[in-house]
């Protein structure tokens, strides 16, 4: 219940104002202070210290997104592909350094061993990540808390791009080569490189890779049960390291 209305002014109401009625001033349509006309912070905001404000990223907080260009699987490898996140990143004028969230795997014969280069791995911060830009009123969209937490589940769904935007087409599907555990696939003894578009170097419709979606909040954020061929134009996921 709101309360009685009163001669509403900087006097006799330390909230604000709104049709001569003193609110408390800390909701998101009634925000302000000292008797002043309320505001209404709208959607990408929210009230606090009487002010309409968008949450500042915490202190050491990293940046993830999606990338808006789609590529095929000949992406120059993975320092290829970690120069494509950060092209991507400073078209959308984010700071920092970004790697793509890729893994490889390939059988060498000299040693007679096999060789993984998982995503969750290639890390050095621990985050934790979050989407560029708010969510509704403001908020900050946390996708992972830790390097650890990159095994498992996204938050919430990695959907939006290096400006900040949703992604709006459908199916948007992403190159990966990941397990939902964050590690490469298994490579068989003597065998080629599984799933990773002969690790990141080829378009050829006979390779294949796994991939994920933007919209998966499960699993499939990183590895859907179907493989896609290698020369489909597809996004990134691009993390800040």
């Amino acid at each position: 219940m709101n309360p009685p209305p009163v001669n509403c002014d900087a006097t006799t109401c330390t909230g604000c104002c709104k049709n001569n009625t003193c609110l408390g001033g800390a909701e998101l349509n009634a925000c302000g202070s000292g008797g002043g006309q309320c505001v209404d912070c709208g959607s990408n905001r929210f009230c606090i210290n009487a002010t309409c404000q968008v949450e500042p990223l915490p202190a050491g907080a990293k940046l993830a997104f999606v990338t808006r260009t789609t590529f095929k699987g000949n992406l120059g490898g993975l320092a290829g592909a970690d120069q494509l996140c950060d092209a991507a990143a400073q078209a959308g004028t984010l700071p920092g350094r970004f790697k793509a969230w890729l893994s490889t795997n390939r059988w060498d014969d000299v040693r007679s061993v096999a060789v993984y280069v998982h995503a969750v791995d290639r890390f050095t911060s621990n985050g934790p990540w979050y989407l560029p830009g708010v969510g509704s009123n403001g908020r900050r969209l946390q996708v992972f808390s830790s390097r650890a937490a990159m095994r498992s589940a996204p938050l919430v769904a990695i959907d939006r791009n290096e400006l900040g935007q949703p992604v709006s087409s459908s199916g948007r599907n992403v190159y990966t080569g990941t397990q939902a555990t964050g590690l490469s696939l298994t490579v068989a003894r003597f065998g080629q490189p599984v799933s990773t578009c002969d690790n990141w170097t080829s378009a050829a419709t006979g390779d294949q890779a796994t991939i994920g979606t933007v919209y998966g909040q499960g699993g499939d954020w990183t590895a859907l049960s179907d493989s896609q061929r290698c020369d489909a134009d597809l996004s990134l996921y691009c993390f800040e390291d």
